[in-house]
């Protein structure tokens, strides 16, 4: 349930970078502003993969770590915990300091 999210921004990170080189070239003027576009989409998509999925990876760690040994870590419990609240928070700061270091004009 975590992962899904994540596969579809990148899914949608690479459709949109496909159109946007494939508008660069029918259009080389528009070359800068598409590769610009293209460079802050990546930033943006994988600032969203970052902290979508390190939740779950976490999550899994501690998962497994409670199989293989029988009794759960604390560390993990509240990696998880911190995690869970936090990374939404992180995502929407850096999407926030991703567009306004990638705006053209002050």
């Amino acid at each position: 349930q975590f992962l899904v999210p994540c596969i579809v921004v990148l899914v949608c990170m690479c459709v949109q970078v496909h159109f946007i080189r494939k508008m660069n070239a029918a259009a080389p003027e528009n070359q800068n502003s598409g590769n610009r576009a293209n460079f802050t989409t990546l930033l943006v998509s994988l600032s969203f993969f970052v902290c979508t999925s390190a939740y779950p990876v976490i999550f899994s760690l501690d998962y497994m770590l409670k199989y293989i040994s029988h009794h759960s870590w604390k560390l993990f419990q509240d990696l998880s915990m911190a995690f869970k609240c936090s990374l939404p928070l992180i995502n929407a700061i850096l999407f926030l300091l991703v567009l306004s270091a990638r705006r053209e004009t002050i």
